[in-house]
């Protein structure tokens, strides 16, 4: 803009002023870069030419590192005082290397415990800020470790010991029978890990260190293997768990009905408390019927040599009850 004036003797005299207007506010879009090293969270750019950046995380830089899900908003202002702001959404944060801290087995001396963080890496760096790849500890506590390997990639874990008192391992369980399927409890003391075999194949079927279920495909007697481990060792406990086939049921208390010897091999004796009269039936572990007889109050059976070895029913019948028992076949 120029102005020129002129007083009442005719001279004049010129002068001028430069304005600039911004008619609009930065523009601001934030760029994801990569992690330099493949690794980790991403990096967010707010581009360059700007004097002050301004994130909602509290950060003042023109880059910041999106470590967690979620969305991140940059005001900025330029030169002339203006401001702008952009946002950028995160969904995905990229993993960071595993790593997973261990107790060794130092043996079960109660006074010590050797935490392993693991081989693999470049650099180690615990909550106590050594830098070995184990550390040893006296006292219950939390222990973190940061792990970096060869590409500078980083990752973390925690351990928490509760007690460095170590002492052997107990293993208990109970459970609770309900058609073919059982509800098993574990009751074990002083163990880190658990190996669950419910049908005596040598598997492991699970490793739950409180509840689990397991149905089981046929009745019959399966031997439910729980072994609790530390580093003192393993203690294994062995129960016998009895799925009987459909429709029959064998009751906590049945007087009136008793078998001897059982387990048996060569004969069994049945005695009976009733006056009624009564049969006997034979039932094999998947609910076959093998034997059928009437009953006096006492009768001799001799173990038939095709019968094998395993789990049968004994049931007496008279017009007021019935009554089953099982019967080991050995």
């Amino acid at each position: 803009y120029a102005v020129t004036v002129w007083d009442n003797t005719g001279c004049s005299q010129e002068d001028s002023i430069e304005i600039t207007i911004h008619t609009g506010k930065p523009f601001v879009q934030i760029q994801v870069i990569e992690n330099p090293d493949s690794c980790g969270p991403f990096l967010l750019d707010a581009g360059d030419g700007f004097i002050d950046y301004s994130w909602t995380n509290g950060l003042t830089t023109q880059v910041i590192t999106a470590d967690t899900i979620g969305s991140y908003l940059v005001t900025v202002t330029d030169s002339n005082g203006c401001m702008g702001s952009g946002i950028k959404y995160i969904d995905s944060v990229p993993d960071e290397i595993p790593v997973d801290i261990t107790i060794l087995d130092t043996g079960c001396e109660g006074d010590s415990l050797v935490l392993d963080a693991g081989t693999g890496y470049n650099s180690y760096l615990w909550s106590d800020a050594s830098t070995g790849q184990t550390l040893t500890i006296f006292q219950p506590g939390t222990f973190h470790v940061k792990v970096t390997d060869s590409s500078g990639c980083a990752g973390k874990d925690t351990l928490t010991v509760n007690d460095i008192e170590t002492q052997a391992p107990e293993a208990d369980f109970s459970f609770v029978t309900a058609g073919m399927q059982v509800d098993f409890s574990n009751h074990s003391q002083n163990a880190f890990t658990y190996a669950w075999d419910f049908d005596g194949d040598g598997k492991v079927d699970d490793t739950s260190a409180t509840l689990t279920s397991y149905t089981y495909p046929f009745a019959g007697i399966f031997n439910a293997t729980l072994m609790a481990t530390n580093i003192c060792g393993t203690d294994t406990l062995v129960q016998l768990v009895i799925i009987l086939p459909d429709g029959i049921h064998e009751p906590s208390h049945a007087p009136g009905l008793e078998i001897y010897p059982n387990p048996a091999s060569d004969y069994i004796i049945l005695s009976c408390s009733t006056t009624r009269p009564a049969s006997i039936t034979l039932y094999n572990a998947m609910g076959k019927i093998i034997l059928r007889e009437n009953m006096g109050r006492d009768r001799k059976i001799h173990i038939n040599a095709n019968w094998p070895a395993g789990l049968y029913w004994v049931t007496l019948q008279t017009d007021a009850r019935n009554i089953t028992k099982k019967l080991i076949l050995q």
